[in-house]
């Protein structure tokens, strides 16, 4: 049965209330991702198609019984003899999404340990039903991008840290489970394989009480203080979401805000 429980888990369930960062991507698709002409955000052209790499990224969940604190760190090297102008995005998704869980929800960024703003693209999400609204949900599905314009000298080395806060996510339906989740299918859209992928949930037993699945299955360190998964040479699955579903230790009302 917990086969069985597990393998329907492989995506986000339909009933989950969750909201979440995801891995930073750029405006091309596929294996491009450098700024070839300025586009209506005003990006900066590149003279000639250049190369960005992705050297290492960390993610990281610090949890409590109420919160998601997430930070990640990007380091991003240009390989090559000219200047690179690109535009990085990160986009932010959820299904299920609370106004709680919006306006709760706090984004920053900075580039080699400066703080920049950046753009704010149009929410994109779809209307809730009579039911879902009166339950709390603003948006059945949610998607904001999150956009920063870079340029990066000959050989030139930077870093983005993100720093992103929110509700906690509650799935199962009943609403007891908590989750957090991390989609890594942006890691697909840079020019080679990353170099080496962390990503980390920190908890302490006075928060999760018992870990009901931990996505994908057979990659992860468990242990009373965290989870933890490192890759080298990463690319993402055919299901990219990496998927933490626990039981908390509390006696929150269940199905409770």
């Amino acid at each position: 049965m917990i086969a069985v429980f597990l393998a329907l888990a492989q995506t986000i369930p339909t009933t989950a209330s969750v909201i979440y960062p995801c891995f930073p991507e750029t405006f091309l698709p596929g294996k491009q991702n450098v700024i070839a002409h300025p586009n209506e955000l005003g990006h900066p052209p590149a003279t000639q198609r250049q190369t960005l790499h992705l050297l290492t990224h960390s993610a990281t969940y610090k949890i409590d019984l109420k919160t998601q604190r997430f930070e990640s760190l990007s380091t991003f090297r240009n390989t090559t003899d000219g200047v690179v102008s690109i535009a990085i995005k990160l986009p932010v998704r959820g299904r299920q999404v609370t106004w709680n869980q919006i306006q709760n929800m706090h984004i920053s960024f900075q580039v080699s340990k400066l703080k920049v703003t950046p753009i704010e693209e149009k929410v994109t999400r779809r209307e809730p039903t009579e039911k879902q609204r009166a339950n709390g949900v603003w948006a059945q599905f949610y998607e904001k991008n999150y956009v920063i314009n870079l340029t990066f000298k000959p050989k030139e080395t930077k870093s983005v840290q993100v720093s992103f806060d929110s509700p906690l996510p509650r799935a199962g339906l009943d609403g007891a489970q908590r989750m957090v989740v991390y989609d890594t299918a942006g890691a697909d859209n840079w020019a080679a394989k990353i170099g080496q992928f962390n990503y980390a949930i920190q908890y302490s037993n006075k928060v999760v009480l018992q870990v009901f699945a931990s996505l994908p299955e057979g990659k992860w360190q468990i242990g009373p203080a965290g989870a933890f998964l490192k890759f080298y040479d990463f690319e993402p699955a055919e299901k990219p979401h990496f998927i933490f579903t626990f039981y908390p230790n509390s006696l929150d009302p269940i199905g409770g805000g």
